[in-house]
């Protein structure tokens, strides 16, 4: 699958936060999209999704625009998982993770012997067959993460697209949620596009990134060379420094505030 956004330009009210955004990705290739708060980074995924309009330009999948997909068809190219917030109803992890089964049931109909097999085995992809029957009102942060991933799975997309996935977890929980992504990748083939608050996390599990900048700016390439000292000061108004070190025959690479930009 080639996802591609072709002169995109997006914003809010008579402001236009972006325009002329052009970048593409294919199969088991991760996308990292960086900004700071503010800057518009869920709304140009749901740009992307065609959940909202853009002011120019269009998303394609395979070179058609989803403009011209119907609704059927971009949820079982597309799985998304938004920011995760409190449950408060009792559905068990099984009955939650069915519910992504729903691009694929009529308006009455109940989920099937084969559905069920379906959500099972996207639970399994995400090691947490051992939830099945648990409430998600009772599961910790990182637990209901991995719940909302194996719902969006469940539809078998082509495509994951999740805004802030390991935002507000435990480092345990955001290693889980890193490895996750990057086995979707590699092993299932599956392109993931994240928005993340961690540069660290993208140069670790991100092919590409794109950078927004409070100037209207962008960045976008490989990730180890699109997040540098000189970008990250542009959209961040942040000095930082950039460090690679080895640990168990595996680079590793941070990214550390210094000071405000001056």
């Amino acid at each position: 699958m080639i996802f591609e956004v072709k002169d995109g330009a997006y914003g809010f009210g008579e402001e236009i936060f972006f325009e002329n955004l052009n970048f593409t990705i294919g199969d088991g290739e991760t996308l990292a999209i960086l900004g700071p708060n503010g800057i518009g980074k869920t709304t140009l995924l749901k740009c992307m999704m065609g959940l909202k309009p853009w002011r120019h330009g269009e998303s394609r999948i395979d070179g058609k625009s989803i403009k011209q997909l119907s609704e059927k068809e971009v949820w079982t190219n597309i799985g998304y998982v938004a920011q995760a917030k409190n449950v408060t109803f009792t559905y068990t992890a099984r009955e939650m993770v069915l519910l992504g089964r729903s691009a694929h049931l009529g308006i009455f109909s109940q989920p099937s012997k084969e559905d069920i097999e379906i959500a099972d085995e996207a639970m399994e992809m995400v090691g947490i067959t051992h939830l099945a029957n648990k409430n998600c009102h009772q599961m910790s942060g990182g637990q209901l993460q991995m719940v909302l991933i194996a719902r969006a799975l469940a539809s078998k997309p082509r495509m994951l697209i999740m805004d802030e996935p390991e935002s507000n977890l435990d480092f345990k929980n955001q290693l889980i949620i890193l490895d996750t992504i990057e086995k979707l990748a590699k092993k299932h083939q599956i392109s993931c596009i994240i928005n993340t608050h961690y540069p660290a996390h993208a140069l670790r599990v991100a092919h590409k990134s794109l950078i927004l900048s409070k100037n209207k700016e962008w960045f976008w390439g490989d990730s180890k060379k699109v997040i540098n000292e000189i970008n990250m000061k542009k959209a961040f108004d942040v000095k930082v420094a950039i460090e690679s070190i080895h640990i168990e025959d595996e680079q590793h690479t941070y990214v550390v505030p210094i000071s405000f930009a001056r």
